[in-house]
């Protein structure tokens, strides 16, 4: 047996060389073998898709793919063989012959991208669609998930001005879960508006609170327990006024005083906390270009 899994491996090692670690195309050869790759790979997804597979077969590739996206394993073409050559079993025998076709990895990413007006592009994969992917296969035991947004902006070079501000999700009930990317757009500066930037997540999360979300069988319901940001960010997707302008306070109804040296916003005035209780968060102070503040919608 340890001769024919040398065999195996003999025959199939250079497949598992050409699989990055986390799964992704990636062949740095000329594109025209990257094209020939991609050629293939949906080739062998079309082929997948019109075979007729039994309920076995379907239960082996789950459990398959389900333990593969556990253990973050992407060299796996050489136990794809063994297993196929080796069982007389139908259902190993139709197992496909690169890992990726059985994960179902994305073979054109770029159709997702979209660009987004005054510059920049944004790819948004979906709360749902992160959950999906994460519990596949796996029995939930929460009624209820409590989502912890976060909305920063991150340089990506030192010399350049290419940046990135993407959407991360974490459950706050289920911590052992690790933070998802919803979504990410990057440009030469933030999102010139944030209407593209935001109202995907919005509209989602409104449906998602509405008719819940179906995981595995299971109802769920979805709801925003906090959003994380700093200052700059918080005032840019809330399309406030930043923390140190005349109105920088998004607490209260008083307006700052300019004070020339040093520089800064004065808000010592009578009554202060006072209005802060009895501010009202839909205050036209909240508006800064005309609209209603995007966040209220969810």
């Amino acid at each position: 047996m340890a001769s024919m899994e040398e065999e195996y491996l003999n025959e199939n090692g250079d497949d598992d060389d050409r699989i990055s670690d986390e799964g992704s195309i990636h062949n740095e050869d000329t594109d025209g073998e990257e094209n020939l790759e991609e050629e293939y790979l949906e080739g062998e997804f079309l082929e997948e898709a019109s075979l007729e597979i039994d309920p076995e077969s379907a239960m082996l590739r789950d459990s398959l793919r389900t333990w593969l996206i556990r253990i973050k394993a992407a060299r796996s073409n050489s136990l794809l063989a063994i297993l196929r050559k080796a069982s007389s079993l139908s259902a190993f025998s139709s197992l496909p012959q690169d890992v990726r076709t059985l994960l179902k990895a994305p073979v054109n990413v770029s159709q997702q991208i979209t660009k987004v007006p005054g510059g920049g592009e944004m790819w948004y994969q979906g709360v749902e669609c992160c959950f999906q992917h994460y519990f596949r296969g796996v029995d939930v035991s929460e009624d209820e998930f409590e989502l912890n947004l976060s909305v920063d902006g991150i340089p990506i070079y030192d010399r350049s001005a290419i940046q990135m501000w993407p959407i991360l999700m974490q459950l706050h009930n289920m911590p052992n879960v690790p933070v998802v990317v919803v979504g990410i757009f990057c440009g030469t500066s933030k999102p010139s508006d944030v209407e593209p930037f935001l109202r995907p997540l919005v509209e989602e999360l409104n449906r998602l609170h509405d008719n819940k979300m179906t995981l595995n069988g299971k109802k769920i319901s979805v709801s925003v327990r906090v959003i994380i940001a700093d200052s700059p960010a918080r005032a840019f997707i809330q399309q406030v006024c930043y923390y140190n302008g005349v109105h920088g306070c998004l607490k209260c109804k008083c307006c700052g005083t300019s004070l020339k040296s040093p520089k800064k916003i004065s808000r010592v005035q009578k009554h202060h906390q006072e209005q802060i209780r009895n501010f009202e968060m839909k205050n036209p102070v909240l508006q800064a270009t005309g609209e209603v503040k995007h966040l209220l919608r969810i």
